[in-house]
């Protein structure tokens, strides 16, 4: 479903919001959101990872998100909390592969973590030695 935005009013409520909501989002509420983000890649990983979603069109893509936002609107109209939650969070992740797709995400180098250091007399403990 798409409408069009001359005969919509959320989009003034929005427009009003949107310079004050900027970067005032709680650490804590970005982290809850991207849990439940992950959580959701997750639980649909079955699908297809990353390689697989980079071969679906832009088209595609954005069929993606209008399906799930469809979802969620039935969702919304129920009242139901958890597919509610489901379904705004499918939203964001196809949002995000969208973006993907599109070639505007850079994904961060994996980090490695360092080794660990050793002193000259490390001894592992890990071994039971026989000193005698």
């Amino acid at each position: 479903m798409i409408w069009n935005r001359e005969d919509d009013d959320s989009h003034r409520l929005v427009d009003t919001l949107q310079g004050k909501l900027y970067d005032k989002v709680p650490q804590g509420v970005r982290e809850a959101f991207g849990k439940l983000m992950k959580h959701e890649l997750d639980e649909n990983f079955f699908k297809g990872d990353r390689e697989k979603w980079l071969n679906m069109s832009k088209d595609e893509a954005l069929m993606e998100i209008r399906y799930h936002l469809e979802k969620l609107e039935v969702a919304v109209e129920m009242g139901d909390k958890d597919k509610i939650t489901e379904n705004a969070t499918d939203v964001a992740n196809c949002a995000m592969i969208f973006l993907d797709v599109m070639g505007y995400i850079e994904p961060e180098p994996e980090r490695q973590p360092p080794p660990p250091s050793r002193s000259s007399n490390y001894v592992d403990s890990s071994y039971d030695y026989d000193l005698s």
